[in-house]
């Protein structure tokens, strides 16, 4: 059984946000995490109380195995607070998998509809907000992690790739989750539109998704993949998509592009315009579509990029084998 890696401590200080509640956890309050399970491999925390909420995550934890084995840091915890882990931790690890084992499997909707409960969410197409109560349609499990992937109602429309497989027969309650807690008038909108916009999408040839990113960094938290040091936030990046952990972008200063891995260039065809190669390329200013298009086209060119040396030519670039006097 594969078992979930969890671990305890009291909070450092008030910046963590509960995965559970997303409330703070205050400093020096007991917390419980999932390590690896939040963005970039990072610990998910979670108060104390909140974490025994998680059925999805707590059915995978081996509760045969006491909490001193199963928990990180156990031995560093006040005395109370192991007798209490001791006592929940197998109590509901076995609730949750008992729901488990008696919840039939969901079939997946391919897609879902909900009026946003907060204002925190980014549509995917625009990367505008998606303002709280609006009516968002996402695609399940096309965001990070598995998590839907949220899109403004007149934005969903223009992802024919998503929207050509989906098969309009069925009804709107099988395929839209969360169909039936619309009004009705957003039902009737959304039950003609689907029907309208899957049509076109399934008899225009799909694109293929492009292989780059480029845009303007939003935080400074991006490591550049060839010389390793932050990209600033603002700064222009552009990156290989799918190539980071978890399908993630793997993001590059535009002057360190050209040390990218042969692998990652292969296949970018010069011929093609850039809004079809790099993803975010039109919303870049003037200035930076140039810097851009020239690195790209440097890439897809045979001549244009130099060519990257193997390890064994670096190695004997570096230690040249010595003459024999004469």
């Amino acid at each position: 059984m594969a078992t979930a890696s969890l671990t305890a401590e009291y909070a450092k200080s008030g910046k963590a946000g509960c995965k559970g509640c997303g409330k703070s956890i205050d400093k020096g309050e007991l917390r419980i995490g999932y390590v690896g399970k939040a963005n970039f491999g990072a610990t998910a925390w979670y108060h104390y109380d909140c974490l025994w909420a998680d059925t999805d995550s707590l059915k995978s934890v081996d509760a045969s195995k006491s909490a001193k084995v199963l928990v990180q840091n156990y031995d560093s915890l006040k005395g109370e607070d192991k007798k209490k882990l001791d006592k929940d931790l197998p109590k509901f690890c076995k609730e949750a998998s008992t729901k488990a084992s008696k919840a039939e499997p969901k079939p997946k909707s391919d897609l879902a509809a909900e009026y946003a409960p907060s204002a925190k969410s980014n549509c995917k197409g625009c990367s505008k907000p998606i303002g709280k109560s609006t009516l968002r349609v996402g695609f399940p499990g096309k965001a990070n992690f598995g998590a839907t992937a949220w899109y403004h109602y007149d934005c969903v429309w223009k992802e024919s790739v998503l929207l050509a497989p989906i098969d309009t027969s069925q009804s709107l309650e099988e395929t839209v989750d969360g169909f039936e807690k619309l009004k009705n008038e957003d039902q009737t909108k959304l039950s003609s539109d689907l029907k309208k916009n899957c049509k076109a999408a399934a008899e225009k040839e799909p694109p293929l998704p492009p292989k780059m990113a480029a845009d303007y960094a939003k935080s400074d938290k991006s490591e550049c993949k060839s010389c390793a040091t932050k990209i600033a936030k603002n700064a222009l990046r552009v990156g290989f998509t799918g190539k980071a952990n978890f399908g993630a972008v793997a993001w590059y200063h535009v002057d360190c592009l050209k040390k990218c891995p042969q692998e990652y260039s292969k296949g970018i065809k010069a011929d093609k315009p850039l809004e079809e190669l790099v993803d975010g390329f039109d919303k870049l200013n003037k200035d930076d579509q140039k810097k851009v298009e020239k690195e790209v086209k440097a890439l897809a060119s045979p001549t244009g990029a130099p060519k990257r040396k193997s390890e064994g030519e670096e190695s004997a670039k570096a230690s040249p084998a010595k003459k024999g006097r004469k």
